[in-house]
This record gives structure tokens, sequence and C-alpha cells, in this order.
């Protein structure tokens, strides 16, 4: 059972950050404290908090966009899940932003590892790529609001990998998987025979949810994990109002409706050209971002409940760097123009 998460920056040559996490996970007869006694577990801890600045900043997903945001629909949030098989330590931390720079990874994983001892390497840093959070591109012209709000971003993002560390105990994991057709390739064919951004049914979309399930000893599930490739951008340009968008609502009926108290954290996986089918709405419509995250929310929770959870063997990780070239910005969508290199 692998997870993987795409990160990638967007700017001066573009970088893309592969981690892979592998928990590898066994069975043998017996109950599931009879397993755990027999084979041992990995460990795991869990442990959130609130990334939400606190005074206006200018927003991510936009370039149009410029302006501070002008409210707070719902908070965000940064989540570490931190997994020990006694000799190996990785971490998945997912963050309710749009997305991280390369410098940026090296600083926040560079002192999680100083922290917690976690190596760099094994660390999944996974933005959920809402187009509705504070922007995390500084520079030293950025509003200084903006850039304390990193400086507490960076900061607590290393806290909370800590805690979760610090809150380690002995796991039984499992996983699964379902469908939600919430979402659909977004390079749709226009007339004159080029392409556009809308909504293509003809077009390749990956619509797999994949569900980790981790609980306690005593079979009782603490965490879920949850990947669904597609695109948080319910929310369009001209929404100022800080949201999670749907992976933000995901979690939030995930954790609501599970009948124990858990920690759903959520993916949004290699995206690529995938968008939710209610995409950059010219308005806030939050009960069209709801509705998708209770539909997804809805088959997360019925994989959970059948997912078989045992003691897991190890814990490993791999990561690899991959510089790509530049280019810039077509004019047309039309494919038969050239893309011109650039930086």
């Amino acid at each position: 059972m692998s997870i993987e998460k795409l990160i990638i920056n967007r700017g001066y040559p573009l970088l893309v950050m592969l981690t892979v996490l592998f928990l590898s996970a066994f069975s043998v007869p017996g109950s599931a404290s009879e397993n755990v006694r027999a084979a041992g577990t990995i460990s795991a801890g869990v442990a959130r908090v609130n990334i939400t600045p606190e005074v206006p900043v200018v927003m991510a997903g936009y370039g149009s966009r410029t302006q501070p945001f002008e409210g707070v629909n719902d908070s965000l949030y940064a989540i570490a899940t931190v997994f020990d098989d006694g000799t190996t330590m990785a971490a998945i931390v997912t963050v309710e932003v749009l997305t991280f720079t390369h410098a940026a990874w090296e600083e926040i994983t560079k002192r999680i590892e100083a922290e917690t001892g976690i190596p760099q390497g094994h660390i999944l840093l996974a933005p959920t790529h809402t187009h509705g959070a504070p922007s995390t591109r500084v520079s030293e012209d950025s509003d200084s609001d903006l850039i304390e709000y990193n400086r507490m971003l960076f900061d607590r993002l290393v806290a909370v990998t800590a805690a979760a560390a610090g809150r380690l105990q002995p796991a039984m994991i499992g996983s699964g998987s379902g469908i939600c057709k919430m979402s659909m390739n977004r390079r749709a064919l226009n007339a004159a025979g080029g392409i556009r951004i809308g909504r293509n049914p003809y077009g390749p979309c990956d619509q797999e949810v994949g569900v980790v399930r981790i609980d306690n000893t005593g079979g009782e599930p603490f965490a879920l994990l949850v990947n669904w490739p597609t695109h948080a951008t319910v929310m369009g340009p001209g929404n100022l109002m800080v949201t999670g968008d749907w992976p933000g609502a995901a979690r939030r009926y995930i954790e609501r409706e599970a009948p124990v108290p858990l920690t759903a954290t959520i993916t949004a996986g290699a995206s690529g050209d995938i968008d939710p089918i209610y995409r950059v709405r010219p308005d806030f419509r939050e009960s069209e971002m709801e509705e998708i995250g209770i539909i997804l929310g809805r088959e997360v929770l019925r994989v959970a409940g059948d997912v078989r959870t045992y003691p897991a063997g190890s814990v490993s990780a791999m990561q690899r760097v991959i510089t790509l070239p530049g280019k810039m910005t077509a004019p047309s969508w039309q494919p038969e123009k050239e893309f011109v290199p650039g930086p």
C-alpha cells in the first residue's frame, strides 16, 4: 500500500517533488490484540493546528485577485500524521493552502527534521491546493502581514508535526478504495478546434477515492487518510472569503458523521486536468462546496467501514527531485501554437 503526492512549484524552473511513503502491512492469525503481541505494530500519531490568518492578506490561486480577503467562511487547518516502526519514522503533513515553493519545502522539512528527527526525505508535505487560502509566495517586497503569516504558518507546521510525534501509539492499519463522480476533465474542446478550461466528459478522469484507516489496538479508528485527485477550485477568482474549498468541507463532514471521534486528512492527489463538477464560481456558493464534501465524505465513510486493519511491518520512503524546463505563457489555447522557452 502506498500513498503518493506531487508537490509542484510553478516557479522558476518547475520543480516536481515526489515523495512516496510505504507502509507495508501484513496479517497473522488471531485477534487484533493477539496480532499486536505476535507481530508488533507501527506506531502512529496525529495532531492538527489552525492556520487561519488573523488579519486580511492576499490570497493565492488567481492572478487577477490582488486585494486581501474580506472574511473567513471556514477555518484552515494543517494536520500531521507520524509513523514509526521502531527504526524508521515518516510523516504526512497536509496543509490547507494552495502550494509551496521548493525553497519553502526545504525550510519547513529541514526544521521538522531538526525538531523531530524525522528525515527530510521521509516527510510528505501536501497542500490541499485550495484556491481560497492566503498566498505562500513571499519576497522582501511582500506585504508585512503576508510575510508574518507565512512565518506563523512555517512555525505551526513544525509544531504540529512535533505534536503528532509526541502522540505515537501502537496502530493497526488497512486501506480500501471507492469512487466519487463529482469531478471531470477540464480540458474542454472549443468550436475552433483548440482547447479551453471547461468541462470535458470525454477526457480521462481519475475518480478513485483512496482511504487509509488507522486504528488503535482495540480496533477503533482514530485517523483516516483520504485521497481524491481533484483541484480545490469550486470557488473562483471572484471569491474573497477564506475557505478550504471541497477538501475542508469533506474533512468536516467525515469528522462530524464518523461513528467515533477521529481526524480526517485530505489530499488532492495528482489532480492535473481534473476539476470538481461545480467549478470556478463567479460568486461564493457555499452550498456547492459543501455538497461535494458531503458526497465524497459519504463514500469515504462507506469504504472506511469495510476496511480491515492489520499490524504493519515497516516504514520506508523514497524521494526524487525532477527539474523541468520552463516556457513563456502561451497567447492561445490553440494546439498548433508554439510554446516558447522561458524561465
